[in-house]
């Protein structure tokens, strides 16, 4: 038995299409607690290829959906969202408020998009993640997991979203990055390239973040910083106003820096993992100088031996990623 019919009730679409209001031929109840009861008018599709008749996929108020557009499942619209182009809603997807979908984006699982976001391009939108606001995703982007994307945020390229990550005002999002965690993009910031943001890191002003960086930890990116390379930010480290973070490549050999704070002092240390040089307040040197020079001057068992060891004894650039002060 169908689900709904189309009535004689009609409207034009923005491409000039005519759209069907639909009217209810029996009655369910939607995913968000609405009981549609036989007879119920809904919203307007421009045929049956658009919604399906099969689960508890519906459209209500004033939501429209047209050209090649497909919502299945128990995914519903509602407000006055729009759906078009080959656009995909399946699962228990929610669309409303003024939101728009479009070109071959897809939205699927228990994902939702309101306000005055946008989705197009082959972007996806699953898991928990929520897109508002004003926000837009783009080209083949993924929004995943438990993520949001708030404000004027964007996210283009082959970006990722997920974990409980959070973009916010006019941050932007490109190429391969990622973002996860519970980490967080605000103001005019960017990540390009392969870069990472993990943990509960956050990126603010018009900082950037590019190549194979990662930001990890509690650390925060501010003004107009940048971070390149293979460079790594992390635990409570702040990088700020014009400071440049970077892979300092002459003979093909990438200076790694890991950033790391003094449980004692709180002061900054900089690991270079190519030399395998510390620099810590007034000290710069290598791992085995630091031993030879404290030795007399410490207790046994303090970090800084501790961290001198690991320096050392360190065999990839996950090694000293994973150092334990």
């Amino acid at each position: 038995m169908k689900k709904y019919k189309l009535t004689n009730i009609t409207k034009i679409a923005p491409n000039g299409e005519t759209v069907y209001r639909i009217q209810s031929l029996k009655n369910f109840t939607l995913i968000n607690g609405k009981e549609v009861k036989k007879g119920d008018l809904g919203g307007w599709i421009a045929g049956e290829y658009n919604l399906s008749q099969e689960g508890r996929c519906w459209v209500y108020e004033e939501c429209m959906m047209y050209e090649r557009s497909l919502r299945e499942c128990c995914s519903i619209g509602y407000g006055y969202s729009s759906q078009f182009g080959r656009s995909y809603q399946h699962g228990y997807s929610q669309q409303y408020g003024n939101s728009r979908q479009f070109d071959n984006s897809q939205q699927y699982e228990r994902s939702k998009q309101y306000d005055g976001s946008w989705q197009y391009g082959n972007s996806h939108q699953c898991g928990n993640s929520q897109q508002l606001d004003e926000s837009r995703q783009y080209d083949n982007s993924k929004q995943d997991d438990d993520s949001r994307q708030y404000g004027y945020s964007r996210q283009y390229g082959n970006s990722r979203q997920y974990g409980n990550s959070c973009q916010y005002g006019n941050s932007r999002q490109f190429d391969d990055s990622a973002q996860s965690g519970y980490s967080q993009q605000h103001g005019y910031s960017q990540q390009f390239g392969n870069s990472h943001q993990y943990g509960y890191s956050q990126q603010f002003g018009s900082s950037n973040q590019y190549g194979n960086s990662e930001q990890r930890g509690h650390s925060k990116q501010y003004g107009n910083s940048v971070q390149y390379g293979y460079s790594i930010q992390c635990g409570d480290s702040l990088q700020g106003d014009n400071i440049h973070q970077y892979d300092g490549v002459d003979d093909g050999s990438p200076d790694v820096f890991i950033h790391l704070i003094s449980p004692t002092s709180g002061r900054d240390i900089t690991v270079n993992t190519a030399t395998r040089t510390i620099c810590m307040g007034c000290f710069q040197g290598s791992a085995w100088w630091l031993i030879s020079r404290m030795r007399g001057e410490l207790p046994v068992g303090h970090w800084a031996f501790k961290l001198a060891r690991q320096v050392i004894r360190a065999k990839n650039i996950n090694d000293f990623k994973n150092i334990k002060l």
